[in-house]
């Protein structure tokens, strides 16, 4: 990835962090509602999903890359970050180990904001070391059975319900 690049990333990343992520950053801390519109246009710039190569549908971009995006994304407002991150991480996975057809039913969506992602990781004795996880997905007859207790999912009422 050439150093150009990357800076016109970042800069592109800044401009819409300052002209639309700082304005309403203290009315998302006080309301906290989750901004679904404002990720769907950071979808439209490419801003998820940023590591995805190009094969895939994403921009194909170095973690530099990424690294640039986020800081500028926190400067606007942490959250939005940790979105971003969010859906870097569900993207990573499902290109890595995702089949063909979730790629095909999920990932152009989920880079688009247009389908809502969640993780659990957190358990009460591994706090979100995953090294220490107990939870427990064993494959049967038409899915798969969970066991295991989570206490906290990280933006689940929000992926659960759909858009709010």
């Amino acid at each position: 990835m050439s150093r150009e690049i990357q800076l016109q990333v970042r800069d592109m990343a800044r401009s819409f962090s300052n002209e639309n992520i700082r304005p309403i950053a203290q009315e998302l801390d006080e309301s906290e509602k989750f901004p679904h519109e404002l990720y769907l246009q950071m979808g439209e710039l490419g801003l998820f999903g940023i590591c995805v190569p190009e094969d895939e549908g994403g921009p194909g971009f170095d973690t530099v890359t990424y690294a640039l995006v986020m800081e500028e994304l926190s400067r606007g407002y942490a959250s939005v970050a940790d979105q971003c991150g969010l859906i870097e991480l569900i993207t990573t996975l499902l290109v890595r180990h995702g089949t063909p057809q979730q790629k095909i039913e999920i990932l152009s969506d989920v880079m688009s904001a247009k389908k809502l992602v969640a993780y659990c990781i957190s358990e009460a004795e591994a706090g979100t070391d995953v090294s220490g996880i107990r939870t427990s997905a064993t494959k049967c007859d038409g899915g798969w059975i969970l066991n295991g207790f989570k206490f906290w999912i990280h933006i689940d009422a929000v992926a659960y319900q759909g858009f709010v």
